[in-house]
């Protein structure tokens, strides 16, 4: 199988800017083959990291949100198109994109919410994916944590995955630690078991 290409996006809680990869995603016998062809970071500049603090913060308007929901879509947008170029590929070698968006409110335990219902759960990711697909002409997939929130988890149901693709070994117990914004841990059993 040729595998597919990808572009990542991601933004996290540091405010930073934008993180993109293109990457090629092969499967084989043991799970998946990555190839990273190119990785890069499109900062924010001070003011919309002023302004995204303040959406993330309680002085922020729903005006400005919606504002920066467009406007990070296309900074976005930006990156994935610098990413494919970085990797010395055009937009039409690129199968599709997947987004996190700019996180601006993440509430994974259960919270008292207005319908009454303390089980619910929240989070917020901007950066709107019709902007990134409008400007790549690009399938772009987003919004995964609110899934994993809905059903239950803490709203990070890429990163064991991801871990599990790239970093499992077929006979050694490995742990893998995130260290973001939010760190978590991922346990990666053996792939593959030795009998004996």
């Amino acid at each position: 199988m040729s595998g597919r290409r990808i572009v990542g996006l991601m933004s996290g809680t540091s405010l930073d800017g934008v993180d993109a990869a293109c990457c090629r995603i092969r499967s084989n016998t043991n799970g998946y083959d990555v190839t990273v062809e190119s990785s890069l970071t499109r900062p924010y500049d001070s003011e919309l990291r002023e302004r995204i603090a303040r959406v993330c913060g309680d002085d922020g308007t729903v005006a400005e949100l919606c504002d920066l929901n467009v406007a990070l879509g296309a900074v976005f947008a930006d990156a994935a198109i610098a990413a494919v170029a970085a990797a010395d590929r055009s937009l039409a070698d690129v199968d599709a994109i997947g987004s996190h968006g700019q996180t601006v409110r993440h509430h994974p335990e259960p919270r008292a919410l207005p319908v009454g219902d303390e089980r619910l759960r929240s989070t917020l990711q901007i950066g709107d994916p019709s902007i990134i697909a409008e400007q790549t002409g690009l399938t772009t997939v987003a919004d995964f944590r609110t899934a994993d929130i809905a059903a239950g988890g803490h709203g990070a149901p890429l990163v064991p995955f991801a871990d599990l693709a790239l970093l499992a070994h077929e006979t050694k117990f490995r742990i893998a630690q995130n260290i973001g914004g939010i760190a978590n841990c991922t346990a990666l059993l053996p792939v593959r078991t030795e009998r004996t």
